[in-house]
């Protein structure tokens, strides 16, 4: 028998305090996404773009983080939204979201 994940979904608030471009060791969710240049996010597996989920606020949410990764590229997620891109070979901390400004991320994805 298959033990599930005790893992919920993205907390509903992002956090306030984020520890921008700290390297990040610890678990990251089983999904990866990508952060284009022109802002859009993109679900690497199904390839959908986060504007199918939350709308234009998706744009917003694409230039926050390049704000701070403004090369794009691959992004994780901590189970506690934090948002992981990676530079210079390791991952880095970028930003923060809540469940309203992601994909869906729960135990039933």
């Amino acid at each position: 028998m298959t033990e599930k994940s005790p893992f919920k979904g993205l907390p509903q608030e992002a956090q306030k305090i984020v520890p921008i471009r700290e390297v990040f060791d610890g678990p990251l969710l089983p999904f990866s996404y990508t952060l284009k240049l022109d802002a859009t996010i993109i679900d690497r597996k199904n390839k959908l773009e986060l504007k199918t989920k939350i709308g234009d606020k998706a744009i917003d949410v694409g230039r926050k983080l390049l704000a701070i990764h403004p090369s794009g590229g691959r992004l994780r997620i901590s189970e506690n939204g934090l948002v992981i891109g990676f530079e210079k070979d390791q991952w880095v901390v970028i930003g923060s979201v809540a469940a309203s400004e992601w994909f869906d991320t729960g135990s039933n994805s």
